[in-house]
């Protein structure tokens, strides 16, 4: 797996925690959505140019535990 997918999940995570840090639970919905979507878009990227098949469940794997968590939250 590249760094830069190790990095954007580290910093995903830190930003969630910061935000449930801080009590800004109004903007973590909304972090969760786009942090989705990016995951999906490097999933896709991976895709096309390595045809890497392991990387890009794991992106999508995570993409969906944190669509799932976050309509969890939302929800409750």
């Amino acid at each position: 797996m590249r760094i830069s997918v190790m990095i954007l999940c580290v910093c995903s995570a830190a930003l969630g925690v910061f935000m449930l840090l801080t009590k800004q639970f109004q903007y973590l919905p909304l972090v969760n959505v786009f942090m989705c979507i990016v995951f999906l878009m490097l999933a896709y990227r991976e895709y096309k140019e390595r045809k890497d098949l392991t990387t890009v469940w794991i992106l999508i794997l995570a993409a969906v535990i944190i669509f799932v968590f976050t309509a969890i939250g939302v929800f409750l």
